[in-house]
């Protein structure tokens, strides 16, 4: 399949794509997520962007890629920055045995480690919580990347009719989960 280079200014970010796909399945992967509230059917139009150099403007959830573009996005198609609520009210948990002591023994005096992940319809963060101590070690969030499918459940769900978006929806919520995931892990290097 063919595939073509895509450049997205003001950042200067590129990606190669293949065929057919749209300026918003290339904003997607280039990390830049537009606003989508009607959830890609075109009706919104608050994802327009350029076409350059001569600024024609178009849908980027309808614009279907055939050749090598530059792609302008004003500020007013991005989807607005989020303010994240890392930290809540912190307390000290008392843990149930069977969660972790099973695991005491085979660890041999070392850490267990678990995962808290909160999907949310705007965000999603994570937490790595030390499983003996029952405190956070630390918090990860970032915008959930679903909101280029469309800005709440109802559009989301209307996008993923086909096993197929449904997937790709999975795949997007899979691979945050990863990011946010590894930068946890990092703390523990």
């Amino acid at each position: 399949m063919e595939h073509f280079d895509i450049t997205f200014e003001p950042e200067g970010r590129k990606i190669a794509i293949h065929a057919g796909a749209t300026i918003l399945e290339a904003a997607g992967q280039a990390g830049i997520i537009l606003n989508t509230v009607c959830g890609a059917q075109g009706t919104c139009e608050k994802c327009t962007v350029y076409l350059e150099p001569d600024a024609q403007q178009v849908l980027a959830c309808q614009y279907q890629i055939k050749s090598h573009l530059t792609v302008r996005v004003p500020q007013t198609s991005r989807f607005f920055e989020q303010r994240i609520l890392m930290h809540g009210i912190d307390s000290k948990v008392q843990l149930t045995p069977d969660i972790y002591k099973k695991y005491l023994d085979i660890a041999d005096s070392q850490k267990i480690f678990g995962l808290a992940v909160d999907i949310g319809t705007t965000t999603v963060v994570a937490k790595l919580i030390d499983m003996t101590a029952g405190r956070c070690i630390a918090t990860e969030a970032t915008v959930n990347p679903q909101v280029q499918f469309g800005d709440d459940c109802i559009s989301r769900i209307n996008y993923a009719r086909t096993d197929e978006k449904l997937a790709e929806l999975q795949k997007t919520i899979v691979e945050c989960i990863n990011e946010l995931t590894d930068a946890l892990c990092l703390v523990l290097r």
